[in-house]
């Protein structure tokens, strides 16, 4: 124990470990933006993974399009994937009771900014409910 009653606790293990899942999260995205910027060359070179539990795993000859699911950007305009095409998508899955989405948010913000006048979208998808929306908006106003 401290010395000193007033002492407040400093959080140290839970602030390094949220600062930990940003990291994670930041190298993440980098990874993803640099592995999608390289223009596949079909899918052979992912048969020779199709052995043992990944046996049944299809290839397909030509990339698939994204899937035509609906969700709302910032401001509740309905939006697909393929609405993006031809760009690199960095898309994050967040909510507003999510901790380590407080410190990826400024993040993603400034990666988002980095790439300004390029094919690169961060596109922030919240998980709340809908009815949430202006929950969300703030949420992002004060954290992005």
């Amino acid at each position: 124990m401290s010395e000193n009653p007033a002492a407040k606790p400093s959080g140290g293990f839970l602030k390094w470990a949220l600062w930990g899942a940003a990291a994670v999260g930041v190298a993440a995205v980098l990874y993803i933006i640099g592995a999608a910027s390289i223009k596949p060359g079909g899918g052979g070179d992912l048969e020779r993974l199709a052995k043992g539990e990944m046996s049944k795993l299809v290839v397909p000859a030509e990339p698939t399009r994204a899937p035509g699911h609906v969700f709302h950007d910032a401001a509740g305009k309905p939006v697909r994937v393929a609405d993006f095409q031809g760009q690199v998508v960095v898309m994050n899955i967040w909510a507003t009771w999510c901790a380590p989405c407080v410190l990826e948010m400024p993040t993603l913000a400034a990666l988002q900014k980095s790439y300004a006048g390029k094919p690169v979208k961060v596109v922030a998808v919240s998980v709340d409910q809908p009815d949430d929306s202006a929950k969300a908006q703030a949420f992002i106003a004060k954290h992005a």
